[in-house]
């Protein structure tokens, strides 16, 4: 850890003692402040940060927007002020561990999708009362989504929304979000709406795109677009479609695809109007997951159940009357069609039809984006052909020794614009060709992701077929020892009816 990042240790700010850095980032420092048992967090802003980049500024707005605000899911704000000239903010300190933390914990690197549909709704419903006051936050993303844990976790609310820095009230106009004078992103390039990145005026739409990065992450276990360089990961935001989320994890229902997919739309007017229809149009895939993962949990006590019943049933067989082994295979044969039937609404499995038409629509979307490509690459060499005929006869016209002078000066005149053009044409043809490279590289992914969609729905093709015989395996041995103890009955009855 830096020396910035530790000078105010030790220190006192406001009857707090700064006792650890909780975090560091580009303009501040988070502290630990500690007075008896009290415990709250105080972010202090760097020395000597550029002056363009208005970073006391932004810390005052942080402050004003969370006060503002005021919601159970947003960060509470205790105070401000400033130590040795730099200002501070002091805030609830949370225990717990950010949304990107928990998802590096979890199994496979994703959460259960119960759990994510849950924190999402807690979070449109603090962009619902963010926004109703005219505030976005620009920097919505998973180190910013915090998960309480212990006794802070009351009920239901267990997230909060952190880091207000970058917010804009509606009306205040464009902001560029690229500092390019000192190589600074004001927000996440892997989380930023595309509106943003070309300096247009945020609105709740910014909010919700960001949002639907953040959710299609958490779904499917990877972003919608990566890249070498933060101006790569920006290009691909503006200009290329998301993949699939159902190629990428095939459980995912096509509904709830097609919602991460509207949230991710280009055009802000193509999104959801507001955080209230993003969450109204989720709400429905919460409450149907809550009731799988309830299924799911109570799997191993349906299996457990039916292992037991069936060992009771074996044991009582040997010395009980043939009336109670009757009943007791009917409760048998009861129990282990339950559990049939529960394990199936348990385990819901993806269509393989689904997963196959969209891994071959991502596909295509690829292929059209590229055949567009070559169509304007040819169309531009094609100008840039006659272009350049037309410059040389020009220019070789003009150097007729028996010109005039005014015509000469014309030519050369008409010859240095058609230069510029030229130039021109050649910057768009360079685009062109960098654009056109990113769509190969995207086909020839669209592609790899079919291959190995087909070889994933294969591998599944042969569990299920394994699956069906371990399956039919237990029922012909359940049958057997049916059969044996309906021959046993029919024995003792037999006995009975011939004493």
């Amino acid at each position: 850890m830096g020396t910035a990042g530790a000078r105010h240790l030790g220190r006192e700010v406001e009857g707090y003692q700064l006792t650890r850095v909780l975090g560091l980032g580009g303009m501040s420092a988070v502290y630990l402040g500690e007075a008896g048992a009290q415990r709250v967090a105080i972010k202090i802003l760097h020395p000597d940060l550029p002056k363009d980049i208005q970073a006391g500024q932004r810390l005052r707005q942080e402050a004003q927007a969370i006060a503002w605000i005021a919601h159970p899911h947003v960060v509470r704000l205790e105070g401000w002020g400033q130590i040795d000239g730099l200002p501070y903010l002091i805030m609830e300190h949370l225990e717990g561990r950010s949304l990107k933390a928990a998802k590096a914990e979890a199994e496979g690197g994703r959460l259960e999708r119960a759990a994510v549909l849950k924190i999402t709704d807690q979070i449109l419903d603090a962009l619902m009362r963010a926004h109703t006051l005219g505030i976005i936050h620009r920097d919505l993303k998973p180190e910013n989504v915090y998960l309480l844990d212990g006794p802070q976790a009351i009920g239901d609310r267990w997230v909060k929304v952190l880091d207000f820095g970058i917010a804009k009230m509606l009306g205040e106009g464009a902001t560029s979000m690229i500092q390019t004078a000192h190589g600074l992103f004001l927000g996440t390039p892997e989380y930023l709406p595309p509106e943003l990145a070309m300096g247009e005026p945020p609105s709740p739409a910014s909010d919700i795109y960001s949002l639907g990065v953040l959710l299609f992450e958490q779904l499917t276990g990877q972003l919608p677009f990566t890249g070498k360089s933060a101006t790569e990961i920006v290009e691909r935001h503006c200009f290329l479609p998301p993949p699939a989320p159902r190629a990428l994890a095939p459980e995912i229902p096509p509904a709830l695809e097609a919602i991460l997919l509207r949230a991710l739309e280009k055009s802000p007017a193509a999104r959801y109007p507001s955080a209230e229809a993003l969450r109204a149009a989720l709400r429905p895939f919460g409450e149907e997951a809550d009731l799988s993962n309830e299924l799911h949990e109570a799997r191993p006590a349906l299996v457990e159940a039916e292992a037991r019943l069936r060992a009771e049933v074996q044991a009582r067989w040997a010395e009980a009357p043939p009336s109670l082994i009757a009943d007791d295979l009917a409760r048998l044969d009861e129990a282990q069609r339950a559990l049939q039937s529960k394990l199936r609404e348990a385990t819901p499995q993806p269509s393989d039809a689904d997963v196959e038409e969209m891994a071959a629509r991502a596909l295509e979307v690829a292929r059209r984006a590229e055949a567009q490509a070559k169509a304007r690459l040819s169309e531009l060499e094609a100008r840039l052909s006659k272009l350049a005929k037309l410059s040389h006869a020009s220019l070789l016209e003009g150097l007729d020794p028996d010109s005039e002078g005014p015509s000469l000066i014309n030519r050369l005149s008409r010859h240095a614009a058609w230069a510029a053009e030229e130039q021109r044409l050649f910057s768009q043809l360079s685009d062109t060709v960098r654009q056109h490279a990113y769509l190969l590289k995207e086909a020839a992914r669209a592609e790899l992701t079919l291959t190995h969609q087909r070889a994933q729905r294969a591998r599944r093709r042969l569990q299920g077929q394994l699956q069906r015989a371990q399956a039919e395996a237990q029922v012909r041995a359940l049958t057997q020892t049916r059969d044996a103890a309906l021959l046993k009955l029919r024995l003792d009855l037999r006995v009975i009816g011939d004493a």
